[in-house]
């Protein structure tokens, strides 16, 4: 593993080194050349600061991009304020036993659904790991998982990973410091700022610790509902701060690494607001939405399609553990719902007019309608696209397939024999009928070749 060169997430040079590569927004890092880079390492974004002992962070193998977003320097990072244009390639990870890696050893301390996950992706790639959990019920059925052992290490792990509810991870942490778990050491939990605070109060070592958030989850809970690939693609918040010492920050990104995950920088103030935003407050949203159908008439709730389907997918989430993850953040979730009710009542507003007689309120009603829905298509126009990319438009090309074992196995195969990649797809069940609409998103350009192909072998292509 090689050093970092340090390029900011707008394209510039921090320290006056250069990265011969490309960067997140497409462009090029330069032509000099970033010495020692180790396999793997085609695109480099970290904060560049000397960290202590005077070492910069090493690229683990198989990192193919560090996003920083935000930093600025007053703080750990001296990169220049403002957000990133989009993504780096998601990171390939080497699955070979024989990969070269840092880590040797690791212990996850809470085996729910995230911690779990963690340790399935490191045990699969050789990594001795360590299991606790304060329901040892919990931690049996994960070990039984093949997610690592029960037992204790003989010795300090590289990495323990704190995998609690938010308002538990200060108090786990200054447990794990006590008995000397390991030498670094992270978390997952889904807010930042509240349990750093609580670490710092209770006297844990925070040089050897760096908060994380992998941003990804599903709505089961629990050792048996996670998967080992359940980070792949998918972006991983670090949290380091002026003190974090420069073999936990490396600790930190490996563990991303190894898990297949996306590392992105961020102060943990920043990353609170930006969760409340796309992650806490529209999971309350969409179960809003879905406490409207609760008592609602069964043939209303019967005409349900892809679209309520969609937006309350993640109420069937587990309450008590969606309560912990909002108590930690409650006051910034607040704020967004609150920005977000001034809306709902102007769009209130705009129907009651559009609902009236008055000719001049009802064209104030439309107007305050298509306003909303604009934005709206403006804001998720925004959403990075596919492997985090910017976003892109494809053509969409219905399919009717009979709700029958390999229908859909068979419509891929006769895609990839036309030679149209299918860069998304989604199905909407017919009701009443043992029948499918299969949505397959297609590049513009491979419209004409899919669609001639499968109605030439006699599928019922929907216009």
């Amino acid at each position: 593993m090689g050093a970092l060169t340090a390029v900011s997430a707008d394209g510039g040079s921090i320290d006056g080194g250069s990265a011969d590569g490309e960067l997140v927004d497409g462009g090029s890092a330069g032509g000099g050349s970033a010495a020692g880079i180790g396999t793997g390492a085609s695109l480099l974004h970290v904060a560049g600061r000397q960290f202590h002992g005077g070492a910069r962070p090493v690229c683990p193998v198989g990192l193919t991009a560090v996003l920083v977003i935000g930093s600025d320097r007053r703080g750990w990072g001296s990169g220049r304020r403002g957000g990133a244009q989009g993504w780096g390639r998601p990171p390939s990870v080497p699955r070979s036993a024989g990969a070269s890696t840092t880590m040797r050893t690791a212990a996850v301390v809470g085996t729910g659904l995230i911690g779990t996950s963690a340790a399935l992706a490191l045990t699969a790639r050789g990594i001795a790991v360590y299991l606790e959990d304060a329901d040892p019920d919990a931690a049996h059925t994960a070990a039984s998982l093949g997610a690592g052992t029960t037992d204790e290490p003989s010795e300090p792990v590289d990495l323990a990973i704190v995998a609690v509810p938010p308002a538990l991870v200060g108090t786990v942490l200054a447990d794990c410091q006590r008995r000397g778990l390991a030498r670094s050491y992270t978390d997952v939990a889904s807010v930042k700022a509240g349990p750093r605070a609580e670490a710092v109060a209770l006297g844990c070592d925070t040089a050897h610790y760096i908060g994380g958030h992998p941003m990804a989850g599903r709505e089961q809970s629990g050792p048996l509902a996670a998967r080992a690939d359940l980070f792949e693609g998918r972006p991983w918040v670090l949290t380091p701060t002026a003190d974090t010492t420069t073999e936990t920050l490396n600790a930190a990104l490996e563990l991303v690494a190894l898990c297949g995950a996306m590392p992105v920088v961020m102060d943990a103030t920043a990353h609170d607001r930006a969760v409340a935003l796309v992650s806490h407050a529209p999971q309350l949203f969409s179960s809003l939405v879905a406490a409207r159908l609760e008592h609602a008439d069964e043939t209303a709730v019967r005409l349900a399609g892809q679209g309520v389907r969609d937006v309350t997918r993640i109420a069937a989430s587990d309450p008590r553990m969606w309560l912990d993850i909002l108590s930690a953040n409650a006051g910034v979730v607040a704020d967004v719902l609150e920005e977000l009710a001034v809306d709902l009542n102007t769009a209130v507003g705009a129907l009651r007019s559009l609902a009236g007689d008055d000719e001049t309120g009802r064209r104030k009603g439309t107007d305050g309608i298509e306003s909303v829905m604009r934005r709206g298509n403006h804001g998720q126009a925004r959403i990075p696209g596919k492997h985090g990319a910017p976003p892109t438009r494809y053509e969409t090309v219905v399919v009717a397939i009979g709700d029958q074992p390999g229908e859909l196995g068979r419509l891929f195969r006769e895609a990839a024999r036309a030679g149209v990649n299918i860069e998304d797809v989604a199905i909407d069940h017919s009701a009443g009928r043992q029948v499918g609409l299969v949505q397959l998103s297609i590049a513009p350009t491979a419209t004409h070749q899919l669609v001639s192909a499968l109605v030439e072998r006699g599928w019922d292509v929907r216009d």
